[in-house]
């Protein structure tokens, strides 16, 4: 591709040719993280836990082969360039109706003998989601959380885990039954604390991305970097949550 200063960078040749570049990105990443949570996620179907411990490697990472990304100058320069991951693109160039999301609609789940809880499985889906986004109602929200994905409890009824599956490629993952019901009411803060820690805010329960950085400010302030290695930049890009013992929707 010609100089940016000699001629505009653009996916468009002379010729009519389309320009795009490809990343196969191999690299290091300095771990910096001084320490670690283990804890048992779930269990997978044979009733073996399923722990977070590749989310706490020891030492520096080295990523070997990660996914390809394609680099795709827009049209227009000062459009600048779009990264696309190669599997996605390639899934999308063979069918596109596969990489269309297709939300999972799950059957009723078992009753729980309260009336205004029991109803929602036969609600029509975007009341549930608004119920789920809206409702400050902690019973109401746990009975949607059942809806949303397979959940583990002690006998006292107090969400302890998630369940694992397999997924089509193979890998253990979390079994959610309703991926936009469950990301809706993991960013409702009412949703009791102990779903949100066993759904979404324990390390390793949204994924194996493992932890490289880590911020810590007394007693209230917690905060883990995650590494996504297979991104689409491709050396790979950061992302810094909250720690699950860390105190969220505090104005202090």
């Amino acid at each position: 591709m010609a100089n940016a200063f000699s001629a505009p960078r653009t996916c468009i040749h002379p010729s009519g040719r389309f320009i795009y570049g490809i990343h196969r990105p191999s690299y290091r990443v300095k771990n910096l993280r001084e320490n670690r949570t283990d804890l048992v996620l779930g269990h997978d179907p044979g009733g073996d836990p399923m722990d977070n411990s590749l989310n706490f490697p020891d030492g520096d990472i080295i990523i070997k082969n990660a996914g390809q990304v394609y680099e795709v100058p827009n049209p227009f320069p000062f459009w600048g360039a779009t990264y696309i991951l190669k599997d996605a693109a390639d899934l999308m160039a063979e069918d596109p109706l596969k990489y269309r999301v297709k939300p999972h609609e799950p059957g009723p789940e078992e009753e729980t003998g309260n009336p205004a809880t029991d109803s929602l499985p036969h609600l029509p889906r975007p009341i549930r989601l608004a119920f789920a986004q809206t409702s400050r109602d902690p019973e109401i929200l746990k009975a949607l959380a059942r809806l949303a994905c397979r959940l583990e409890y002690d006998q006292g009824g107090r969400a302890i885990g998630i369940r694992f599956e397999k997924g089509l490629d193979g890998q253990m993952r979390p079994a959610i039954l309703d991926h936009d019901l469950f990301e809706v009411l993991g960013n409702n803060p009412a949703l009791p604390y102990d779903h949100k820690l066993a759904m979404v805010l324990n390390p390793g329960a949204q994924g194996t991305s493992p932890v490289v950085g880590e911020f810590l400010s007394g007693s209230r302030t917690h905060v883990w970097e995650y590494l996504r290695a297979n991104s689409y930049v491709p050396w790979g890009h950061y992302a810094s949550n909250m720690a699950q013992d860390s105190e969220r929707y505090s104005a202090s």
